[in-house]
């Protein structure tokens, strides 16, 4: 939802870069939908996703009033890249733990294979460096992998996500190198 209320060409790192009218429908939307659950169970826990620079909507969330318990992120190769050379940050996952007290979920982790083209290595070399700065930090809590298997039936730019593809569609997959080296490791224990 922080991508309803950014206003165009901004970074999403301050308040003024986002529509205030349309921010507050969403943060009064949040408060409702998190107030709801938590009035049928006391003991749920709930989540609010941002992506690339846009703590700064999150932030805004807990000045509004919304009780969301844990900060879900999306985080890319690119954002990884463009973080450091633009705002000096080489960890999002430290950052993002100086700003929140909150527990951290990457809910969508990967690279942006849009043309099926990039090298498998630059894929398993992401992950493996991006997982281990989660691992570092107490406070990220769970990392997931956007996405299982190649998409390449729909024909969009996340087609190519995949940590496996497909031999024969649907009924028969290979690891792409990330996986397989995981998979590796993992039977040797």
């Amino acid at each position: 939802l922080d991508n309803k209320c950014i206003l165009p060409k901004k970074s999403g790192t301050s308040v003024g870069h986002y529509d205030p009218v349309k921010f507050k429908i969403i943060a009064a939307r949040l408060k409702g939908m998190d107030d709801g659950v938590k009035s049928v169970d006391k003991d749920a826990k709930t989540m609010v996703d941002a992506s690339w620079m846009h703590y700064q909507f999150l932030l805004m969330l807990e000045e509004y009033g919304v009780n969301f318990d844990i900060v879900a992120y999306h985080w890319y190769d690119e954002m990884e890249k463009l973080a450091v050379k633009t705002y000096n940050i080489t960890d999002i996952t430290q950052f993002l733990s100086q700003k929140f007290s909150k527990p951290i979920w990457f809910t969508e982790i990967n690279i942006r294979n849009r043309t099926g083209t990039v090298d498998d290595k630059v894929q398993r070399d992401f992950l493996n460096s991006f997982l281990a700065k989660c691992k570092e930090n107490r406070r990220v809590q769970a990392t997931i992998i956007y996405e299982l298997f190649n998409q390449p039936v729909f024909q969009s730019l996340e087609s190519h996500y995949g940590i496996f593809d497909w031999v024969k569609p649907h009924t028969e997959y290979a690891p792409k190198l990330w996986a397989r080296e995981v998979s590796s490791l993992v039977s040797k224990h």
